[in-house]
C-alpha cells in the first residue's frame, strides 16, 4: 500500500489578497443584514452587500443547503418545504449568513448569480432551477427605537 502525502494548506491554497495582506478585520466576516436589505450609508461597500461577492465567498454547507431548500420549496409550493423552522445556532453558526443567502435567493430573480458554486449547490439540493421570488420583510431589532 502506498502512502499519500498531504501537503500543508499553505502550499495548496491560494489566499485572497485581502487575507494575505491582512486588510480584513473580524467584523468583515459578520454580516449586517440591515445593510444587505437597506443598503450601506456610504464608505466602502461590504463584500456581502454584493450578491456575486457574497456567494463567491460562501461555502454552501449541508445545513445552509438544507435550510434554503425547505424555505425555497415552501415558497415554490413544492413538496418538502417547511412553513415553520426552529433556528438554534451557536456563535458562528450562520444566523445572519443564512438569511442573507435566502434574501438574495428570494429577491434577485434573474439577477441571481446562478454560476456561483454555492448557488448551484443550493438550487441543486432544492430541486429548483432558480430562486423563488418572495416579498421580504426584515426588522433589525437594534435599529428599532
Amino acid at each position: 500500500m502506498s502512502k499519500s502525502i498531504i501537503e500543508p494548506w499553505k502550499k495548496t491554497c491560494l489566499l485572497r489578497d485581502s487575507i494575505r495582506e491582512r486588510h480584513l478585520k473580524a467584523s468583515d466576516f459578520a454580516v449586517d443584514l440591515h445593510k444587505v436589505v437597506n443598503g450601506w450609508p456610504g464608505g466602502a461597500k461590504p463584500f456581502y452587500c454584493d450578491p456575486v461577492q457574497f456567494f463567491s465567498t460562501t461555502y454552501a454547507t449541508e445545513n445552509l443547503r438544507q435550510f434554503c431548500k425547505v424555505v425555497l420549496r415552501r415558497l415554490a409550493k413544492e413538496n418538502g418545504g417547511e412553513s415553520v423552522i426552529n433556528v438554534a445556532q451557536t456563535f458562528g453558526g450562520g444566523k445572519s449568513h443564512t438569511p442573507t443567502a435566502l434574501y438574495y435567493l428570494t429577491t434577485l430573480g434573474k439577477k441571481l448569480p446562478k454560476d456561483e458554486t454555492s448557488v448551484k449547490a443550493i438550487l441543486n439540493d432544492s430541486g429548483l432551477k432558480s430562486g423563488t421570488e418572495a416579498r421580504v420583510a426584515a426588522v433589525s431589532s437594534d435599529k428599532v427605537k
